[in-house]
């Protein structure tokens, strides 16, 4: 028996019709237009596309706990 775990996720809409980050602005009751013009914001900073919406994130959770990404949630 193994321990591998493995995650599948799809960053360029290859596989499902929206990005899969939706599902969390949807929980959130994020706009997803608002939640990438800041991602966006970073980009200029110098930041790559990856990193910019994953410190997004990181920034809404510092924000509000609500937003906290975490293994309950």
């Amino acid at each position: 028996m193994s321990n591998i775990i493995a995650i599948i996720f799809d960053f360029d809409i290859t596989l499902s019709p929206k990005f899969q980050q939706e599902v969390i602005f949807d929980d959130w009751g994020v706009e997803a237009k608002i939640f990438w013009e800041e991602s966006a914001q970073k980009i200029a900073q110098g930041y790559d596309m990856e990193h910019a919406y994953l410190k997004t994130f990181i920034d809404y959770g510092k924000r509000d706990p609500k937003y906290a990404l975490n293994n309950q949630t």
